[in-house]
């Protein structure tokens, strides 16, 4: 059956707009999905700037983001790390103060900071262990020349304890 004129103006008119309306959607998708890859990489240069080690860990402890000096303490590169599990990763982490830690935020929600020796490296570290839904977020921070201090510091006053008794 041919369309009448006011049919077919109808029919066209509505295409146009259905059209527009697609263009505009499309340059607003590209428009946020360029805003969110600049805040993305926004992120990625501040956690990538600071001066601590930072991990991401999901609730199965797997390693969903670390930045370079997190995977230094591996030993490991970062793109060989992501997706597998902290205790894959680390073994020895199981024979840490760490390990606990990291579970006990998990399961209870709360910061933990934990100070342990970590031997993979051959420091000490300070780890701040933040919970959220999705799993833990982890800072940790190389503490071994505070720690040499503390030891020299604690020596010096037993042997001035031990001269004070002997005299």
């Amino acid at each position: 059956k041919p369309f009448s004129a006011r049919e077919l103006l109808a029919r066209v008119g509505s295409h146009i707009a259905m059209h527009q309306l697609r263009s505009e959607l499309t340059r607003r998708e590209q428009e946020l999905r360029t805003k969110a890859e600049t805040a993305e990489r926004q992120y990625r240069g501040i956690v990538e700037s600071i001066s601590e080690g930072f991990v991401v860990l999901d609730r199965e402890f797997r390693i969903v983001y670390s930045n370079e000096l997190a995977a230094s303490l591996s030993g490991l590169p970062v793109a060989e790390i992501l997706g597998r599990s902290a205790w894959e990763v680390s073994p020895i982490l199981e024979e840490t103060k760490f390990a606990g830690a990291f579970r006990q935020a998990m399961e209870t929600g709360q910061t933990i900071h934990v100070e342990d020796y970590y031997p993979p490296s051959g420091r000490w570290l300070r780890a701040n262990v933040y919970p959220s839904q999705d799993g833990i977020s982890i800072f940790a921070q190389d503490i071994t020349e505070r720690r040499v201090q503390q030891e020299k510091l604690l020596l010096s006053e037993k042997l001035a304890a031990t001269g004070r008794l002997a005299a």
